[in-house]
């Protein structure tokens, strides 16, 4: 199973974003920080547009700066700007129908799954982008 780093990729940005602020960063700067490519970059800045997180000017001397201070940015906030699915994967496979617990485990880990989830929600919630600024050394 291969990580999904997209939620990492974006605290990143924001930090970056934040660390330099009011700078604007260009995508290939962000790209040379995160050790990847800028088209990757701007995949996620797309995201983090979207949902009014950053604010990005084009052309020459353009870039992208936060939106908004990052006391006002939660980690619930970024991980809900690039989520593509629910945390916790599910059995996609057909249950078999002999097996009660084969029959039962999709629901009841979907149950599971949904609540961890909200508790997680809750709690990154709670933390900000100025946590992860002031722990960078």
């Amino acid at each position: 199973m291969s990580k999904d780093r997209s939620f990492s990729t974006a605290i990143h940005i924001l930090a970056m974003l934040a660390y330099r602020h009011p700078d604007q960063l260009s995508s290939e700067t962000m790209a040379i920080g995160l050790r990847t490519n800028p088209g990757l970059v701007r995949r996620t800045l797309l995201k983090l547009s979207a949902k009014g997180l950053i604010a990005t000017s084009k052309g020459k001397g353009g870039g992208s700066q936060l939106a908004k201070p990052p006391s006002k940015i939660s980690l619930e906030d970024i991980y809900l700007a690039v989520k593509e699915g629910p945390i916790f994967g599910s059995f996609d496979k057909e249950p078999f129908e002999l097996c009660k617990v084969s029959c039962s485990m999709g629901s009841v880990l979907a149950n599971i799954y949904d609540e961890l989830e909200q508790d997680m929600m809750v709690k990154m919630r709670k933390i900000k982008l100025t946590k992860v600024i002031s722990d960078i050394g």
